[in-house]
């Protein structure tokens, strides 16, 4: 009888809501960040796949963007301390990234919503979406970062759309 009742707990219990998808572990913030590009520069909607290899790519783009960032931040805070080039610098900026851990995600304004589904979209359209929602994660258009973002984004969408037998 006791074990009946330890497993009616333990399948209450378990009813609780599932978390976010989270591919890349972010923070809270940066997460919802990441779902509001999806569905506003994207203009995809939660529970499809397509909207889940957004989320998945952008993630991904989002994570490497904020380990360039600790890196530029501990390049900078050596050269104050006074480390010079070479092993030395390196090293240094190796101890410092690992103390701050991940940069804090810029802020940026909720991208508009499209004007209409993505389905419907162009293919021109969808890499206009695709630029402003790597934009949005705050690449610089300029840099080879907001390429990669853009090419890994579209090739996830289109790997989604185009699933493989």
């Amino acid at each position: 009888m006791l074990s009946l009742a330890l497993l009616a707990a333990a399948g209450v219990s378990g009813c609780a809501a599932a978390a976010p998808y989270n591919p890349a572990n972010l923070a809270a913030g940066r997460l919802a960040q990441v779902g509001d590009l999806c569905r506003s520069a994207i203009g995809l909607k939660p529970g499809f796949t397509l909207y889940d290899a957004c989320v998945e790519s952008l993630s991904s783009s989002a994570a490497r963007l904020e380990r360039a960032g600790a890196r530029q931040a501990a390049h900078g805070a050596c050269l104050d301390q006074g480390a010079g080039a070479g092993a030395t610098l390196a090293t240094c900026e190796l101890d410092v990234a690992d103390r701050a851990g991940g940069a804090a995600a810029p802020a940026s304004a909720p991208a508009a919503a499209p004007a209409k589904s993505f389905y419907r979209a162009s293919a021109r359209e969808v890499r206009v979406r695709e630029q402003r929602a790597c934009a949005g994660l705050g690449y610089d258009p300029t840099s080879g970062g907001f390429a990669a973002c853009v090419a890994g984004l579209d090739a996830a969408l289109y790997a989604a759309d185009h699933p493989q037998p």
